[in-house]
């Protein structure tokens, strides 16, 4: 059972109307489960210029290694990524959910594998790949709304090298 089932909520999908008296007509009952957007933050403040900066923060990343977007590394070596989730005034948000898909070389599999890297104090990142990774793309996204769309995206092209060849794991 959902907090909103059989109670009646005031829903807005456009600007609320002018006449007070045509605003009942916006109000309905909720039947069944009903999950509705919150922001993507542990403690976020209630005060409107703080949450627009949410929705306007955007996201950093990049390869310690070669402090850019791209990078090559030997297979079996430790790849570690790093970034900064910020919102317009420079400020770091801290503890947002970021999203991290790998896509393989093909492009055509996009797979989430980690959903519960959060932004430490300054909003700050840390992702630690694990050894036996292959040439893939790793895409962050930040969404400033759960569920919602996809406010900030990232992406990084990592380039894995065994026996002087380029690494790509064939899948059965």
């Amino acid at each position: 059972m959902s907090a909103a089932e059989g109670h009646r909520v005031l829903v807005l999908a456009e600007s609320p109307p002018k006449a007070p008296e045509t605003l009942a007509s916006y109000w309905t009952s909720v039947f069944g489960s009903v999950r509705f957007a919150r922001v993507n933050v542990e403690s976020a403040s209630s005060i409107p210029a703080a949450l627009w900066a949410l929705l306007r923060a955007r996201l950093r990343v990049w390869f310690v290694k070669t402090r850019t977007f791209g990078s090559s590394s030997i297979y079996g070596q430790r790849v570690v990524v790093r970034g900064r989730l910020r919102d317009l005034r420079g400020h770091g948000v801290q503890g947002a959910r970021i999203d991290v898909y790998h896509l393989r070389r093909t492009g055509k599999h996009r797979r989430l594998v980690k959903t519960g890297l959060k932004t430490r104090a300054h909003g700050d990142l840390t992702l630690i790949l694990p050894l036996n990774v292959d040439t893939r793309r790793i895409e962050f996204a930040y969404r400033a709304l759960r569920p919602g769309p996809i406010t900030s995206r990232r992406m990084l092209h990592l380039t894995v090298m065994r026996h002087g060849t380029v690494f790509v794991r064939t899948r059965k």
